[in-house]
């Protein structure tokens, strides 16, 4: 087997989703640990780039970034591969998918407005919406746990820092300051972070308070 790029736990720890690299990138799903030798199951197999997997909140579906129809869009299938629908159909780049807690929204990343931005739309791919709007480039959207807010990385003042926002796009605030570039935001409880209320955001290991 390959080296692999990155794995994607499924809440109850039931299933793995491992992003596999070969010319076609595909998504894996994968017994527990205790099974790892006995079963590995590959369930997406159509032509074109399967990637950016994300599971929905209760597991039932996973959300992915897909060139199979000709570009880029935010697709999703149900946990175990079968029936797969193209939620945005858009002629642009739409990539980064992220649940909402309640697993009605998804937060994505799209140029469809001519740069980078972080738009939300229901599950169902309806109603699309800018949160960003900004000329800079805006990606990476993370939900928080109480999904209040988005935390996002953006160019805006001249590098890449991690923001927060209101998740109607309202109030967004610079959490990080640094020269290098910062990205990933991920909220706690994460494994990169600590904070049992979801109040720290980890953008890879540094983390940043966010006051209520």
């Amino acid at each position: 087997m390959r080296a692999l790029c990155r794995s994607f736990w499924v809440r109850d720890n039931s299933f793995l989703i491992i992003l596999a690299p070969s010319l076609v990138c595909h998504l894996l799903s994968i017994a527990p640990p205790k099974k790892l030798l006995s079963r590995a199951t590959g369930f997406v197999n159509k032509p074109g780039n399967d990637t950016q997997p994300c599971w929905s909140p209760d597991g039932k579906k996973i959300a992915f970034k897909s060139d199979r129809d000709g570009n880029y869009d935010i697709h999703v299938m149900n946990a175990d591969g079968s029936g797969p629908v193209n939620l945005t159909k858009d002629a642009s780049w739409d990539g980064e998918p992220s649940w909402s807690p309640d697993g009605r929204r998804i937060a994505f990343c799209s140029n469809r407005d001519g740069n980078s931005e972080i738009y939300v739309m229901n599950a169902d791919g309806s109603n699309p919406v800018n949160l960003s709007r900004n000329p800079s480039d805006d990606s990476a959207p993370s939900w928080s746990p109480d999904g209040r807010k988005v935390a996002f990385v953006s160019q805006r003042d001249g590098n890449r820092e991690i923001y927060v926002m209101n998740a109607d796009g309202s109030g967004p605030v610079r959490l990080t300051n640094n020269p290098a570039h910062d990205s990933a935001p991920c909220w706690s409880p994460t494994p990169l972070a600590i904070s049992p209320k979801g109040r720290l955001i980890a953008p890879w290991g540094k983390l940043k308070r966010i006051r209520e």
